[in-house]
């Protein structure tokens, strides 16, 4: 990977010499994720509909593989949730894309009761993995919505998707974005639950494949 240049692009040269720009489905600012020069995993699309027929899946830093498709971290957990694969979260219905009652979208509910909402953590500091990396209230504002789901006394999960190689715990980057910090802290005091999974990488794609633990500043 060449460069990354407004935000969703990539300027990608492939292993014969040809360079191309390549869509990258990442709204973070990947911090550790890229650098000029690192080995990428593309996936090349037939469709003609697309403007882009490359995308980039994955980047290779510090000798670790990183999922910056964050689009795929939702199809992932989807397939482990449709196979009985996530401790505590075993459901005969697994629907996609489910409405809050107040409004907003939750990425799956279970069996009707149960809202899963799922965030692609990508920030590794030391021994610590952490999301978000950057200021985000669109992760806050989903917070608030599974907290009142908690509220109406039905069952709310966080799910953070590790999806890179290193790091052996996961955390609130409350450095970066206090305010998800404090809200994340307040919606679990409520009864939101919180897990954390890590994915494993090759060159097909990724499949969860291990719990980590989770820690959160203020408890």
């Amino acid at each position: 990977m060449l460069d990354r240049r407004k935000r969703f692009l990539a300027d990608v040269e492939l292993p014969g010499g040809e360079r191309v720009v390549a869509h990258l489905a990442n709204t973070g600012r990947m911090t550790g994720c890229w650098e000029p020069g690192c080995a990428v995993r593309v996936w090349r699309s037939d469709d003609p509909k697309r403007k882009l027929a490359w995308s980039v899946e994955q980047t290779r830093v510090g000798g670790h593989w990183i999922l910056v498709n964050t689009a795929r971290a939702n199809a992932i957990v989807g397939e482990a949730l449709r196979d009985g694969r996530i401790g505590g979260l075993d459901a005969r219905e697994v629907r996609p894309e489910a409405p809050f009652p107040g409004g907003g979208r939750a990425d799956f509910l279970l069996d009707g009761q149960t809202w899963v909402e799922v965030k692609n953590v990508t920030l590794l500091e030391g021994r610590r993995l952490l999301f978000p990396d950057t200021v985000s209230e669109r992760a806050t504002r989903h917070l608030g919505e599974l907290r009142a789901a908690v509220e109406r006394g039905e069952r709310a999960v966080l799910l953070l998707h590790v999806g890179r190689e290193g790091g052996e715990e996961v955390s609130a980057a409350a450095h970066i974005d206090p305010v998800w910090a404090e809200t994340l802290t307040g919606a679990m005091d409520a009864g939101l639950e919180v897990q954390a999974w890590r994915s494993a990488l090759d060159a097909a794609g990724a499949t969860l494949v291990e719990r980590l633990p989770f820690t959160s500043p203020g408890r």
